[in-house]
């Protein structure tokens, strides 16, 4: 089970959160989707092309899209334990922009917050038990962006 805004969670190391993906959340595994960043200043997934392409031999849509929005999923819960919140989080919304195939391995960062966007998530997750965040995620595949995710990910605490 994931350790949904635990504060080991937090401290979780990315192979860490690398398990618990694939353990609880099975397309994961199947994608070899691989943790390299899990800290305070980034969450980064990264997606081999030879478990995600198409009939043309480049990164698969769907694929791309999932690991982009799963880094901002985990980015989410992430901030969750950061705040000793117990909650859930879902994207409600998005926006993707497919730019250029993938034609090799990708990668999903999720862009960071400043400082006033993380503080006002946070005071009224902790009010009102609920709160929207907008993040971009930007994936890319040798140096080079192949989309851009704009997702309103909605959190909620238990």
């Amino acid at each position: 089970m994931l350790p949904r805004g635990s504060r080991s969670m937090v401290e979780m190391s990315s192979k860490g959160w690398e398990s618990c993906l694939h353990n609880e959340i099975p397309i994961t595994r199947d994608q070899k989707i691989e943790v390299i960043r899990f800290d305070d200043q980034c969450v980064a997934l990264k997606a081999p092309l030879g478990a995600n392409h198409n009939d043309k031999g480049t990164g698969f849509a769907g694929s791309l899209f999932s690991v982009a929005v799963l880094a901002g999923w985990s980015q989410v819960m992430r901030y969750l334990a950061q705040f000793s919140l117990a909650g859930q989080a879902v994207v409600s919304r998005s926006e993707v922009r497919f730019v250029r195939p993938a034609t090799g391995d990708f990668t999903a960062r999720v862009e960071p917050l400043d400082g006033g966007e993380l503080a006002e998530f946070q005071r009224t997750l902790t009010a009102k038990g609920r709160a929207r965040l907008r993040l971009t995620i930007r994936v890319s595949c040798d140096a080079e962006e192949v989309l851009v995710l704009e997702g309103s990910y909605a959190a909620v605490t238990t």
